[in-house]
């Protein structure tokens, strides 16, 4: 018998046509031969159909697992997921979402989701809800919706277009963070009323040690004016020195808590540079001297001096600056150096640096000691004095006027300590 290769099944059956067309099948029409040859095909492609149909079977098996495989991961998953109708109705909600509204799937199918947001957040859900239809992309909002049993929660709800118009969206309760974000909120303003507090009664205490305290101080003054023995007078000069400490020492105290309670305004007024920095040297350099150290200053030629600022807040951080600097240098000098960091039509950031060759500072303290009463090492106040609150006055100040300060130490081989502000110049 002739190999042949199979027929399709269309090409049989035309075939099969032309032949009752031309007088039907008989046994007198086909040979054997013929005969045997249909048949032979006819298993050929029975056998193809049963392939075709296991290969089928086996696709419409791993579908079936992919499909249950998604609607498992879908409906265990650990966010909410809602799929809402262009009218807002909900068309599917996987188990996740009737936990999270304390309610079935099917009591939420077909259902508004406004139903399901408090009244006054449904304003903030249609803008929301137009955002995404009208840009036909995600968006995200945080709102206050309503359980099955009228609890409410915050949620974050996402959305995103899928098809025919419809939205995928997922929920996720957000209610924990809100409530954290609530109680830090609280915190922060409690914090504050208790800074203010404490800074008005700082303001007020200081003021009244402060009247009785110069009060003293001129006594001691006027003790001073008298004929008295050497011993006394050397007394009366140890209780005026403790007397004047205490006084820079509640001023300061009464300068910080009006920093803290944001009682501090800028006194804007015009001024000469080189004028001020020309009276602060004047003023340190006796006490410079009197170490036996160098004091020397100057001011880059690009440097504007003729400018609209808080001269006396500016007075107050170089004399703190260039007084600490004297104070922990036994010996060697002080620098002061001014340059100008930027400058535009109106303004000048000037840069104040203030060098030393004195004690230096550990580098784990150096964070440290702009903060309220901390110097490097506690045994500093003793041997040196001071109040500890000199740096954090300056660091304020030059904040108040636009700028920063920082410092930059080795321990033993002394500090340089810089800090910035903006001023104003005056029109040309």
């Amino acid at each position: 018998m002739t190999s042949r290769q199979p027929e399709s099944t269309l090409t049989l059956r035309q075939r099969a046509e032309e032949k009752f067309k031309t007088g039907g099948v008989t046994s007198k029409v086909l040979s054997a031969e013929e005969i045997d040859q249909l048949v032979h095909e006819l298993q050929v492609h029975q056998i193809e159909l049963e392939i075709q149909n296991e290969e089928l079977r086996h696709i419409q098996h791993d579908l079936e697992t992919v499909k249950n495989r998604y609607f498992d991961l879908y409906d265990l998953a650990p966010v909410a997921y809602l799929t809402l109708s262009g009218l807002g109705l909900i068309m599917e909600a996987n188990i996740t979402a009737a936990t999270l509204f304390r309610t079935t799937r099917k009591e939420l199918l077909n259902k508004p989701v406004t139903n399901f947001i408090l009244p006054e957040d449904q304003g903030s859900y249609y803008l929301y809800r137009k955002q995404v239809i009208e840009g036909n992309e995600s968006h995200g909002c945080e709102l206050r919706m309503v359980r099955a049993d009228g609890s409410s929660f915050w949620a974050y709800k996402h959305a995103m277009s899928v098809q025919d118009g419809e939205y995928l969206v997922t929920l996720t309760d957000i209610t924990r963070i809100k409530q954290t974000e609530e109680e830090l909120r609280r915190a922060k303003i409690e914090a504050e009323a208790a800074t203010v507090a404490k800074s008005h009664f700082l303001a007020n205490m200081s003021h009244e040690i402060r009247t009785p305290m110069n009060a003293i101080i001129g006594v001691i003054q006027l003790l001073e004016m008298a004929d008295l023995p050497q011993e006394q007078r050397e007394d009366l000069a140890m209780a005026k020195k403790a007397g004047l400490d205490l006084v820079r020492l509640i001023n300061d105290i009464l300068e910080l808590s009006k920093i803290e309670a944001h009682k501090v305004e800028l006194e804007i007024s015009r001024f000469n540079l080189k004028n001020e920095i020309a009276d602060i040297i004047k003023l340190l350099s006796l006490q410079a001297r009197e170490k036996g150290l160098e004091l020397t200053c100057s001011i880059a030629p690009d440097v504007p001096t003729a400018l609209k600022g808080d001269a006396g807040r500016l007075r107050q951080i170089i004399i703190n600056l260039v007084g600490n600097a004297i104070k922990f240098t036994h010996a060697g000098s002080v620098e002061l150096q001014i340059r100008k960091d930027a400058e535009n039509a109106d303004t000048a950031t000037i840069r104040f640096i203030v060098r030393d060759s004195g004690i230096g500072i550990a580098a784990d303290k150096q964070r440290l000691i702009f903060e309220p009463f901390t110097q490097a090492d506690s045994s500093t106040i003793r041997k040196y004095g001071g109040t500890g609150l000199g740096l954090t006055i300056s660091k304020r100040f030059a904040e108040l006027m636009g700028g920063h300060t920082g410092v930059e130490s080795t321990e033993g081989k002394g500090s340089t300590f810089w800090f910035t502000v903006m001023m104003e110049k005056q029109p040309g």
